[in-house]
This record gives structure tokens, sequence and C-alpha cells, in this order.
């Protein structure tokens, strides 16, 4: 890993690295608190699960228009207005005791938040192509993982003192816009189309059936992530288990863990299988472990199935992103993996209000059980409508 780091200049590497953490921030931070948050608001779980989907909902529809510019007129300064925006909203949601005013702030946080895990893949797949773009997206994938371990558990600990502390930590993305500004340059290739060429011929080419299947995969796999695991699993432990904040989080950090390990060496197992089987095999994987969440019988029991969710993702995930990539032509890099960008989004912000609905309705442990029945459904979906014909 280091090698292959070092042989590819790795400060424009580790510049899309810092990029990744601030990406993972807005949620994985804020998740082990939610408890403490609809106390401190009185707000319902449901209500307070807003906090998460209000953030994400600018990213569905600005993500390809920021994908869009990104490709015609470059990236780096869009990253770092973004990163701005991030670090500054964000980090005043603290400040704030109107819940109103409080999802209104997250709001605008969330617009600079919507490129930003788009943005950095396109930087990935500009610097690198073949094996080397599948080790640097896998290399990522780990940093998220390690951002999505640590952050749950430094929100969670630092929310025991105050629920609204976790918020704080968005500043971090002020110091990594300016070190973005002044250290990443490379030679972008930008598409000289003009604009309604672009366009159309962008959108002919997302018509295609294959880039449809795997929206719909990116889609799935965000709206369970955030939908059931992120926003409810913390309810789970605190009502159940009455967990700390901390301690809720150190259990979430455990799928990240596993992410991170299986996300370095995801590209040995696509050299070994089609990436289409790994994606149905994660999906069957996570099906099966989410129907078994509600009946640990145990705080730490629930390490169990949670570590290997994190494993399924780590396997997930950036096969989804090559795939993403190789769609993608020259000139048009930002706008494809825009659509990873969207399709987390729309898990983001959907995924807890249609789990909130569920939740009011049947309990929690049905938001888990109704989780499943989507997993099997999109695992029929594509077993049936995606095949096997792509090369190991």
């Amino acid at each position: 890993m280091h090698k292959f780091i070092k042989d590819r200049g790795s400060l424009h590497l580790c510049i899309v690295f810092l990029i990744t953490l601030i990406a993972v921030l807005g949620v994985a931070s804020i998740s082990p608190a939610l408890p403490q948050l609809a106390i401190y608001y009185k707000k319902s779980p449901s209500e307070v699960a807003k906090i998460i989907s209000i953030f994400a909902i600018p990213g569905i529809f600005l993500t390809p228009v920021f994908g869009m510019m990104s490709d015609r007129f470059g990236r780096m300064k869009l990253i770092v207005v973004c990163l701005m925006i991030f670090g500054s909203f964000g980090g005043a949601c603290c400040f704030v005791g109107n819940f109103k005013l409080l999802l209104i702030l997250r709001s605008i946080q969330g617009i600079g938040a919507g490129a930003l895990g788009s943005l950095n893949i396109a930087v990935i797949c500009d610097l690198f192509s073949g094996t080397d773009r599948i080790k640097a997206i896998g290399l990522n994938a780990g940093i998220m993982s390690i951002g999505m371990a640590i952050y749950p558990s430094i929100g969670g600990f630092i929310a025991l003192e105050n629920p609204k502390y976790p918020f704080l930590l968005a500043f971090i993305a002020i110091p990594v816009a300016i070190i973005t500004f002044l250290v990443l340059r490379y030679p972008e290739i930008k598409n000289r189309e003009k604009f309604f060429a672009y366009l159309k011929s962008t959108l002919i080419r997302f018509k295609s059936v294959e880039v449809l299947k795997t929206f719909i995969t990116c889609v799935s796999v965000f709206f369970i992530f955030y939908g059931v695991y992120l926003t409810y699993t913390p309810f789970l432990m605190k009502s159940r288990f009455n967990a700390s904040s901390f301690m809720i989080g150190v259990i979430l950090a455990s799928m990240s863990i596993a992410d991170a390990l299986m996300s370095i060496f995801v590209v040995r197992l696509i050299r070994l299988f089609r990436i289409k089987s790994l994606i149905k095999f994660a999906f069957l994987l996570y099906a099966i472990l989410l129907s078994i969440v509600p009946f640990m019988p145990t705080l730490w029991s629930l390490l169990i199935p949670i570590f290997l969710l994190g494993a399924a993702n780590g396997i997930c995930i950036p096969c989804i992103q090559t795939m993403l990539g190789d769609h993608a032509k020259e000139g048009k890099t930002a706008t494809f993996m825009s659509l990873n960008g969207v399709g987390l989004r729309f898990g983001q912000a959907v995924g807890p209000m249609v789990m909130g609905v569920v939740y009011e309705l049947f309990g929690i442990n049905y938001v888990f059980f109704g989780g499943t029945c989507l997993l099997f459904l999109i695992i029929f979906i594509v077993m049936n409508l995606i095949p096997c014909s792509d090369k190991k």
C-alpha cells in the first residue's frame, strides 16, 4: 500500500483522503448523539431524524450540477468553496437552540457536502486508470471507513458533555479547504463541448441500462446504511440497553473498522470474482445481518452483525464506484461520479424519513425487518436484471 502511494505522487491522493474524511463527517459524528438531541429538543426519534435527512436533500439536486460544473471548469475551486460552506454552516449548528433554525443550517451545510463525495472520486479517476484506479478507490474507501470508525466514537464522547458539541467538528473542513487550495494542482481534463451538446450527450449516456442499474444499486445501499443503520441503530441501543452516546459510537465504529479492512483487500476479490457477483453477495449479507440485529441479547453481542455489515459494505461500495468510473467517458468523470453522490444523498434523505414512518407505525424492530425485506427485493432485481457478463 505504502509503495503504491509513494509511486503515484501521493500528495494529491492525500488531499483526496482529507476531502473524503470531511465528506463522511456530517452524519457519522452526529449519529451517536441523536437520542440525546431528541431529548434536548424534545422531539421524537422520527422528528430528530430530520437532522440527517435535511442535510442530504440539497445534494440530491445539486450534486449532478456540481459534477457538470466540475467537468467543464475544473474541480479544485469548486471543492474549496464546498468545504468552506460545509465547515462554516455545519459548525454554526452548535450555537443554535431552535430546532427549525438548526435544520436550516444543516440544509445549507448539505449544499457544501453535496459535491464532496463525488468530486473526490472524480479526482482519483483523473489521476489513475485500470488497476491503479481500483487500488486508489479501494484505499479511499478504506480511508472513508476509518473516518466512519473514528467519528462516531469522537462524536459520542463529546456529546456526553453536550449533545450539540459534535457539530463543532465541521469546522475542521475550513483548514482542509485552505490546504486543498494551496496544494491540489494537476492538469485537469476539461470538457470543451458547448453546454447543451454536453448535456445532451451526457443524458444519452445516462439512459444506458447498465448505468441505471448501477445507480439503483447505489441508492439502495445508502438507503439502508443511513435509513436503518446510522439513524435507528443508536435508538435501538439506547432504548434496549440504555447505552450512552459514547458506547453507541464505539459499537457503530466496529462496522467501519471491518469496512476499512475489507476495502483495502477488495482489489484482490475483484481479480477473483466478477464485480456484479460481489455486489450480489454483499446485498445478501446485508439482508441476513440486518434481520438478526433486533435479536441480539446484549449490547456487546451487537458487535457481531455490525462488524460483518462493515465487511459487506467494504466489498460493495468500491465495486459500485469502480463501475461508475468505468461508465464515464473522458471529460465527464465528475458527472458520472456524481451519480454516486446523488445515490448517497438520496439514501440519506429518504431512508430516515421512510424508516421513521415504519418506526412510528410498528416499532424499532420493524425498521430492521423492513430494511431486510427491501434488500431481498433489490437482490431479486439485481439477480434478474443485472447479468454477470463483466470481466473479472
